[in-house]
């Protein structure tokens, strides 16, 4: 079975399953969850017509970006959707980013009122250049204790689920054999 580009779905199923990977390790190296990461991806994914390069590339700079704020990663995705929908207020996560990389002369209301006066797409692109200048300074920064938490326990969590990914393919052809002779003892 294939897709419309032509390319089978094991082969999607496995890139897939790489660029989970290459997310979640995104999220462990900044103290982020990965699955949250996996989530803020999806999200921006299904409203951009960005190439996969390029969101992965603003996806890490968005999770090293979200380590200064408050409400982290989440905060910055909701801020991009509510720009996208034309909502840009001073309390906007990606208008305070802008706001503190000095892209934009002024407070946060004062930057908000000038983002307002911008095509979405230029504001967009704005954020986005705000978050890359964020991203580059708290990529130095280390890990404060609930980040490394955080890490340690998406990385026990990546181990359990890939061992177990072994051990269920090790017992599979045995467990199939022990499910045959019930059924077909199921009777007696």
């Amino acid at each position: 079975m294939t897709d419309k580009s032509g390319a089978s779905y094991e082969t999607i199923k496995k890139h897939a399953g790489g660029l989970h990977g290459e997310l979640r390790n995104m999220g462990i190296a900044a103290g982020v969850s990965g699955s949250e990461v996996v989530g803020a991806y999806a999200d921006i994914a299904a409203r951009t017509t960005k190439s996969e390069a390029d969101l992965k590339r603003v996806m890490k700079s968005m999770v090293d970006a979200a380590r200064a704020l408050p409400g982290g990663l989440a905060s910055l995705t909701t801020g991009f959707e509510m720009m996208e929908m034309g909502m840009i207020r001073a309390r906007n996560p990606v208008v305070q980013v802008v706001a503190s990389s000095g892209l934009l002369k002024g407070n946060a209301r004062e930057v908000a009122k000038e983002m307002q006066k911008m095509k979405p797409e230029d504001a967009l692109a704005l954020g986005e250049k705000a978050i890359e200048r964020m991203a580059v300074k708290m990529r130095n920064v280390p890990l404060c204790y609930g980040q490394a938490i955080n890490s340690m326990k998406d990385i026990q969590k990546s181990f359990y689920e890939s061992m177990g990914t072994g051990i269920l393919k090790a017992m599979s052809p045995v467990m199939r054999t022990f499910r045959d002779e019930f059924f077909k003892h199921q009777g007696d």
